[in-house]
């Protein structure tokens, strides 16, 4: 399991917070960047997923080191499950 603490580099350039003039305060932009900057900063191949969205302008910094010997098949499938459930969470607000 990759610990999401050790995973979020908070350099200047990485936005994580409410995204400004939200009327929700952002918290759900903000969820839907942070399961997109996982994605990119572990180089998961979720190209195949039709739900997937494209990688991000800036990419974070590779950390796909912290994957240690799990399969990047399954971890890519399991951030496929979390990008559904984080779409279908964002759609009911």
């Amino acid at each position: 399991m990759v610990n999401i603490f050790v995973l979020v580099d908070f350099s200047p350039d990485v936005r994580v917070g409410p995204a400004p003039g939200s009327a929700d305060g952002g918290e759900r932009e903000a969820s839907l960047d942070l399961a997109l900057y996982v994605r990119d900063a572990l180089r998961l191949d979720t190209s195949t997923d039709p739900l997937a969205p494209p990688p991000l302008t800036n990419p974070p910094p590779d950390r796909s080191d912290l994957l240690d010997d799990a399969d990047p098949v399954a971890v890519g499938e399991h951030w496929a499950a979390w990008w559904r459930t984080a779409l279908a969470f964002e759609a009911r607000w």
